[in-house]
């Protein structure tokens, strides 16, 4: 019977690996490694940019036996070593690939070789060195500075790691002053979470894992300030990928159980202040953090009403893309649950917002009256407010024309054809009482009341303009002034608006008198000094006009 083994060709496997180290500076976090492992109190990385050289150094137990170094696949740590770290025995050879030669000296033995001789398998003597204490490695043709790669290594590291010199920053370190608390995954410090609730969110989702002091995954781009959760994983638990561990075994799987962690320690905290704080601050407070850390529900048992869940229009409706810039909130004060249950105040749903052309009656009706409403889903459906809340559509209003006088089609520039009515005023009748309106608005909706002078196929979508109505800011409820190109037109806009104000004043049944004084007093012909105490007559054609001065 023919049989096979599993073969390897050492010099290929070896030569290889140079490709299996996903960065170039992946020594330099081994050789960190190894002075933490050596039990070093620091380790100081000494860069001289003209020799292209670079010095490592640590005051640990240093190389018990040199030949440990050039072993592949075989790590010369202690035991406890091996079982909480599993080193893999390749770190070292990441400097070999860096490097176009390597000096090492340690516990008074000294090598020094090209690494194209190590890696040809070409023994390499070793000599006494004067270095007792410590081990110290130089690494010839190093052609970039390590400072920037240095500094993100360190930020974590639990040793002082020193840069020509200078002791780089360890902000993220378990020994930095941060508070850490260890949970099943590791020593965590996360962001504000004992903070003061203050309005807007606090915390962060965004993270930084340390795995043995490196860091080893960024969840987001690591962010160089403090608005970060910062874990340093259990070094038994978790595990690096092999060669650089720069990314962890099974990631998907720890990355979930970092991330169901901070939700779950979150969520304990706002459980908390949900108890302790009194029950309008939290209310008050509370939205934008639970919203972010999914916790709503703990609003659904609170006493109060967040004051950011209703708005009112504080600005004349019209078409625009972000609807919010119309609003304001309807209380700066949380609002009292009693004030629903006892009807004193009325709350309106409105889910959806008119656009340039839709029917503005419900956005009119709300903002005549003032009235608070929801627009946006802020709460749990489990809340207390829907059982209070009303649901407003359009088939919930009517309108009433008092008086209407004359139908016209108004046809501009961007906005034609567009029926109007108008009318001494108008009220439209919704679920909280009648709204007298006293701006223009577009309406859309049957039935209509004293609609007599209004033809049939016009009925359903028109513009009302009352008679205490006097600018053109109706024609941004019909347009946005909004090219394909997304450019608005702010000019032609100004522009339609006085078109339409014209047309307005032309279909007034003010007494001719009486339309001609408001011509002149929009024309400001008050400031005119040469016209004051004048008296004139005026006759009007169709061509012209005639004016004659009274003497």
């Amino acid at each position: 019977m023919n049989a096979i083994t599993l073969q390897v060709n050492a010099r290929n496997l070896v030569q290889h690996l140079q490709f299996a180290f996903t960065k170039r500076t992946t020594f330099l976090a081994e050789l960190m490694q190894n002075a933490r492992r050596a039990g070093a109190t620091e380790v100081s990385f000494t860069y001289d940019e003209t020799k292209q050289q670079l010095t490592v150094s640590d005051d640990g137990c240093g190389i018990a036996n040199m030949a440990t170094l050039l072993t592949v696949a075989e790590s010369g740590w202690d035991s406890a070593i091996q079982e909480a770290e599993h080193p893999y025995g390749l770190g070292f050879l990441s400097a070999l690939f860096a490097a176009s030669y390597v000096t090492v000296e340690s516990n008074r033995q000294r090598i020094a070789f090209a690494p194209s001789a190590a890696l040809n398998f070409e023994p390499i003597p070793i000599a006494l060195s004067s270095v007792e204490a410590g081990t110290r490695i130089v690494l010839d043709g190093i052609t970039f500075n390590p400072e920037g790669a240095l500094y993100d290594y360190a930020r974590g590291f639990p040793i002082p790691v020193y840069f020509n010199g200078t002791a780089l920053p360890r902000p993220h370190a378990l020994d930095s002053g941060l508070e850490f608390q260890p949970y099943d995954e590791g020593q965590f410090s996360i962001f504000e979470l004992h903070a003061p609730l203050r309005g807007t969110r606090i915390g962060t989702k965004d993270v930084v894992l340390y795995l043995q002091g490196l860091p080893i995954r960024q969840v987001r781009p690591l962010f160089r300030g403090r608005e970060i959760n910062i874990v340093h994983l259990d070094r038994k638990r978790f595990t690096g990928r092999l060669p650089d561990r720069d990314t962890l075994v099974d990631e998907s799987t720890a990355l979930n159980a970092i991330t169901s962690r901070i939700n779950n320690v979150w969520r304990e905290r706002l459980q908390e202040l949900a108890s302790t704080l009194p029950q309008d601050e939290f209310a008050q407070s509370s939205l934008a953090t639970l919203t972010f850390w999914n916790a709503l529900d703990l609003l659904d048992s609170c006493p109060f009403l967040p004051p950011q869940v209703l708005d009112r229009y504080s600005s004349y409706p019209r078409a625009c893309d972000d609807h919010s810039l119309l609003l304001d909130r309807f209380s700066s004060e949380p609002i009292p649950r009693e004030q629903f249950e006892s009807k004193t105040l009325t709350v309106f749903q409105v889910l959806d917002q008119p656009y340039a052309g839709d029917p503005f009656q419900r956005a009119m009706y709300l903002f005549t009256l003032q009235a608070p409403f929801i627009w946006r889903t802020l709460l749990e459906p489990s809340h207390w407010i829907h059982r209070y809340v009303i649901p407003l559509s359009d088939d919930d209003l009517e309108l009433e024309l008092c008086e209407p006088y004359e139908y016209a089609v108004y046809r501009g520039h961007w906005i034609y054809d567009t029926p109007v009515v108008f009318c001494k005023s108008a009220i439209i009748h919704g679920p909280a009482g009648p709204a007298r309106i006293s701006r223009a608005f577009v309406y859309g909706q049957d039935p209509i009341r004293n609609l007599d002078c209004l033809p049939p196929s016009h009925r359903r979508e028109l513009v009302v303009v009352p008679e205490s109505e006097h600018s053109g800011d109706v024609v941004e409820q019909l347009c946005e002034f909004i090219d394909d190109s997304d450019h608005y037109h702010e000019d032609d806009a100004i522009r339609e608006a006085e078109l339409f104000e014209r047309f307005i004043l032309s279909h007034r049944r003010d007494t001719a008198g009486a339309l001609l004084k408001r011509i002149l007093k929009e024309a400001n012909a008050q400031s005119y000094p040469n016209l004051c105490g004048k008296t004139f007559a005026v006759r009007i054609d169709s061509q012209t006009i005639h004016i004659q001065e009274a003497q």
